[in-house]
């Protein structure tokens, strides 16, 4: 496991480009750095304090959602701010998702604070106005596109775990699959997991909508998930001291990384699955590859 950077704030996101060719890393000040294998390349400031990332997979555009209710878009290409938009709702952006080339799901609503929230779908290309709104009186607290399909999941609160299609006007709860401040979907769109306050991961299906197994062996709260692009693996970082978790989805199986740098706050894998960050509350980002597991 090597350190790739040491930044001033807290990391709140890390994803990879489509590619694999490119790193993107957001702060809690309000700063988007970008990585090509091991070096830095550039540095962007954002107006605003980051909450969550999305990244285009058809050009090279990073979408930050912001504490302030607030959504930007920055070309990682040009180095520069594109456009802002400020959400009716002047409440912390908690999600984003790109379920087709030109329409971003925006979720709101403020973790642990069962308050109320809001997913406004914007014409991603343009930022134009909401074109419709879902309110969610327990505020959204994390959202995930399912790959392939117009269509997102979200947790409104710690109790439920939502879909909704965005050509229906209601949401449907699937199954009896809790909710929580984690939540990811496999790259096949076949599976959801989420992680509930009670430091467990639940794994479902969405077909069946029924769940499948239980994680186990977190000693905190567990803040960031990802699904390697196999769908085989899970990684999960939580807020005790360096406590990172890779699981096998089928035999639960774990192995346990305790890198000494602070609260896990963001994990990702490499679209090749070779490579995997994570991101913590003092700033410092460290990469490995699955050969240490």
């Amino acid at each position: 496991m090597l350190e790739l950077t040491r930044l001033t704030a807290p990391i709140v996101a890390l994803a990879y480009s489509a590619d694999g060719s490119r790193l993107v890393c957001v702060d809690q000040r309000g700063r988007l750095t970008t990585f090509v294998g091991m070096r830095e390349e550039r540095s962007l400031n954002i107006p605003g304090s980051p909450r969550s990332l999305t990244l285009d997979a058809a050009q090279p555009l990073a979408i930050v959602g912001c504490r302030e209710g607030t959504v930007h878009w920055l070309d990682l290409e040009a180095g520069r701010l594109v456009q802002s938009v400020a959400m009716p709702l002047p409440i912390a952006v908690s999600g984003l998702a790109l379920i087709s080339s030109n329409l971003l799901v925006v979720g709101q609503g403020e973790r642990f604070n069962l308050e109320m929230g809001r997913l406004t779908i914007l014409e991603a290309v343009k930022a134009k106005p909401e074109r419709h709104r879902l309110d969610v009186p327990t505020g959204v607290w994390s959202l995930a596109g399912v790959p392939g399909q117009r269509r997102v999941l979200y947790t409104a609160g710690a109790t439920s775990l939502y879909s909704w299609d965005i050509n229906q006007p209601d949401p449907q709860r699937v199954g009896n699959q809790p909710g929580g401040v984690g939540l990811c979907v496999s790259p096949d769109g076949q599976l959801a997991a989420t992680a509930t306050p009670e430091y467990a991961i639940h794994i479902c299906g969405l077909a069946s909508a029924r769940h499948r197994r239980t994680l186990q062996g977190h000693s905190s709260r567990v803040m960031a998930l990802t699904f390697s692009m196999n769908g085989r693996t899970l990684l999960s970082g939580a807020w005790g001291e360096g406590e990172l978790r890779a699981w096998d989805i089928d035999s639960a199986r774990v192995h346990c990384l305790q890198p000494a740098i602070g609260r896990i706050q963001a994990v990702a894998c490499s679209p090749d699955g070779l490579v995997n960050v994570a991101g913590s509350d003092r700033g410092i980002v460290v990469v490995w590859d699955n050969d240490e597991y």
